[in-house]
């Protein structure tokens, strides 16, 4: 089994904190096209100042036996387009990636995978003014990595350096350190998984030349195999819970609602519904 991305070294944990947490009203509709393209609708619900609103995007996606993918095709409500393809079979290991939109953003990639590690790079070709590069290796439950952003132009510089290492046990326990902003800000990464039944996450930051420390917390809990129960409380005072219902194989509803300790009227509400 391959490494994961360096970006997502400690997304066991993240998911466990911030997945099934949208405080939007949305609808979204997944269905098959011909030749094979896959097509979502998503529908959102807005008001603000008395006036409601209705917004939202069309994707599609599409893959080719050639090992070539449009990933993502989407048009936003304002008109804006996002292209992302990905080009597999080159190489054993190697995938090519494109992601791109009209308002001037190109970034070309490569990611290589094997066995003991993941490498990733990735540059601007719209305006030529970034390389980003990085690597996970890893040897049974220990891995570590690095990961570089230079700026490019008249003035070559690194944007920002970190590292990270992690401990995990299987399915069962994670342990991750985050080191980001040239050593200056720190994140230690817990997770306990309990065979699917609950989970237990915790996420601290700490940043030694400002003092400054925060902390979020949180679990899962699947009541049965079509409802599951998540909540988190952080160390600014917000408490959130989110509900996940299936109601059937391809139709889900998760209601989401944060609320600050110091003030309960400026709750926040979400409610997304997926067909397909």
């Amino acid at each position: 089994m391959s490494l994961p991305l360096f970006k997502d070294f400690n997304k066991v944990a993240l998911d466990i904190l911030d997945e099934d947490f949208d405080y939007k009203y949305t609808l979204k509709v997944k269905s098959k096209a011909p030749k094979g393209v896959g097509l979502t609708t998503t529908t959102d619900y807005t008001s603000k100042d008395g006036k409601c609103s209705l917004g939202g995007k069309v994707s599609l996606k599409w893959a080719h036996s050639s090992g070539f993918a449009v990933d993502k095709l989407e048009m936003k409500n304002s008109g804006n387009v996002v292209v992302e393809t990905s080009l597999t079979g080159v190489a054993p290991g190697l995938k090519f990636e494109f992601k791109g939109d009209d308002s001037n953003k190109g970034d070309l990639g490569a990611i290589y995978k094997n066995e003991l590690a993941t490498a990733a790079v990735e540059f601007d070709v719209a305006e030529f003014s970034s390389v980003k590069g990085s690597v996970l290796a890893g040897q049974g439950p220990f891995a570590g990595g690095a990961s570089a952003s230079l700026s490019l132009g008249d003035k070559m510089d690194f944007k920002s350096i970190d590292f990270c290492g992690s401990y995990s046990v299987a399915k069962e326990m994670f342990a991750g350190l985050h080191v980001t902003n040239k050593f200056k800000d720190y994140a230690l990464s817990l997770a306990y998984l309990a065979g699917g039944k609950y989970s237990l996450a915790g996420v601290f930051n700490f940043a030694p030349e400002k003092s400054t420390t925060s902390l979020r917390i949180g679990g899962s809990y699947k009541c049965n195999p079509d409802t599951t129960i998540k909540g988190k409380v952080d160390s600014n005072g917000k408490v959130a819970v989110s509900v996940k219902q299936m109601l059937s194989s391809n139709c889900s509803v998760n209601t989401s609602v944060e609320v600050p300790s110091s003030d309960l009227s400026a709750y926040k509400l979400g409610v997304a519904a997926t067909l397909g």
